[in-house]
Protein backbone atom coordinates (compact mmCIF):
# COMPACT_ATOMS: atom_id res chain seq x y z
CA UNK A 1 0.00 0.00 0.00
CA UNK A 2 1.39 3.38 -1.03
CA UNK A 3 1.46 5.97 1.76
CA UNK A 4 -0.65 9.08 1.26
CA UNK A 5 1.30 12.11 0.10
CA UNK A 6 1.57 15.13 2.40
CA UNK A 7 -1.00 17.89 2.02
CA UNK A 8 -0.29 21.59 1.50
CA UNK A 9 -2.31 23.98 3.64
CA UNK A 10 -2.46 27.76 3.88
CA UNK A 11 -3.25 28.92 7.41
CA UNK A 12 -4.28 32.57 7.75
CA UNK A 13 -4.91 34.74 10.78
CA UNK A 14 -6.09 38.30 11.06
CA UNK A 15 -6.02 40.72 13.95
CA UNK A 16 -9.49 41.60 15.16
CA UNK A 17 -8.91 44.21 17.85
CA UNK A 18 -5.82 42.83 19.58
CA UNK A 19 -3.24 45.26 20.95
CA UNK A 20 0.23 44.76 19.48
CA UNK A 21 1.59 42.69 22.38
CA UNK A 22 -1.46 40.42 22.40
CA UNK A 23 -1.25 40.05 18.60
CA UNK A 24 2.38 38.98 18.92
CA UNK A 25 1.41 36.41 21.57
CA UNK A 26 -1.41 35.11 19.33
CA UNK A 27 0.93 34.67 16.36
CA UNK A 28 3.51 32.98 18.59
CA UNK A 29 0.83 30.56 19.82
CA UNK A 30 -0.16 29.71 16.23
CA UNK A 31 3.49 29.07 15.28
CA UNK A 32 3.96 26.88 18.37
CA UNK A 33 0.93 24.79 17.38
CA UNK A 34 2.14 24.38 13.79
CA UNK A 35 5.60 23.34 14.96
CA UNK A 36 4.29 20.92 17.61
CA UNK A 37 2.14 19.22 14.96
CA UNK A 38 5.22 18.56 12.88
CA UNK A 39 4.16 20.90 10.10
CA UNK A 40 6.86 21.69 7.59
CA UNK A 41 6.67 25.47 7.13
CA UNK A 42 7.43 26.57 3.58
CA UNK A 43 6.60 30.25 4.06
CA UNK A 44 5.54 32.78 6.69
CA UNK A 45 3.92 35.90 5.28
CA UNK A 46 2.89 39.00 7.23
CA UNK A 47 1.17 42.23 6.29
CA UNK A 48 3.40 45.26 5.87
CA UNK A 49 3.66 47.79 8.71
CA UNK A 50 1.77 50.27 6.51
CA UNK A 51 -1.24 47.97 5.98
CA UNK A 52 -4.52 48.96 7.55
CA UNK A 53 -5.07 45.44 8.87
CA UNK A 54 -2.59 43.02 10.45
CA UNK A 55 -2.59 39.57 8.91
CA UNK A 56 -0.39 36.50 8.82
CA UNK A 57 -0.27 33.48 6.52
CA UNK A 58 1.70 30.25 6.66
CA UNK A 59 2.17 27.77 3.84
CA UNK A 60 2.65 24.40 5.52
CA UNK A 61 3.02 20.76 4.57
CA UNK A 62 1.36 18.13 6.76
CA UNK A 63 1.34 14.39 6.87
CA UNK A 64 -2.15 12.94 6.35
CA UNK A 65 -4.14 12.34 9.51
CA UNK A 66 -2.82 15.40 11.38
CA UNK A 67 -5.19 17.99 9.93
CA UNK A 68 -8.20 17.45 12.21
CA UNK A 69 -6.14 17.56 15.40
CA UNK A 70 -4.34 20.68 14.19
CA UNK A 71 -7.62 22.42 13.31
CA UNK A 72 -8.95 21.63 16.79
CA UNK A 73 -5.87 23.17 18.41
CA UNK A 74 -6.11 26.26 16.22
CA UNK A 75 -9.80 26.65 17.10
CA UNK A 76 -8.87 26.67 20.80
CA UNK A 77 -6.36 29.49 20.18
CA UNK A 78 -8.98 31.47 18.22
CA UNK A 79 -11.28 31.22 21.24
CA UNK A 80 -8.54 32.02 23.76
CA UNK A 81 -7.57 35.22 21.94
CA UNK A 82 -11.15 36.30 21.14
CA UNK A 83 -10.73 36.15 17.37
CA UNK A 84 -13.40 35.22 14.82
CA UNK A 85 -11.58 32.44 12.98
CA UNK A 86 -8.38 31.19 11.42
CA UNK A 87 -8.45 30.43 7.70
CA UNK A 88 -7.57 26.90 6.54
CA UNK A 89 -7.18 26.36 2.79
CA UNK A 90 -5.99 22.98 1.55
CA UNK A 91 -4.34 22.95 -1.85
CA UNK A 92 -5.75 19.90 -3.65
CA UNK A 93 -2.74 19.65 -5.95
CA UNK A 94 0.51 21.46 -6.49
CA UNK A 95 1.63 21.90 -10.06
CA UNK A 96 5.25 22.69 -10.82
CA UNK A 97 5.39 24.88 -13.92
CA UNK A 98 8.63 24.40 -15.82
Amino acid sequence: MTPEPPITVYVTAGNRGLAQGRWAAYITAVVDILESAGARVHAELFSTPLAQWQTACWCIELQPGIAERLKSQLAAIVFEYGQDAIGWAEAPATEFVR
